[in-house]
């Protein structure tokens, strides 16, 4: 659980350091996504 919340953080700072940037709409969103249905089917 733990390395799922560190996961989530990551992609957080990831978001918000580049939230200014075109990025954010697909490369931010998809893998919080994707790490979301991961974690729901384990």
């Amino acid at each position: 659980m733990h390395i799922y919340i560190d996961q989530t953080i990551r992609y957080y700072l990831f978001y918000f350091k580049f939230r200014n940037t075109r990025i954010i709409g697909v490369e931010c969103t998809n893998p919080i996504i994707k790490s979301l249905q991961m974690h729901a089917a384990n």
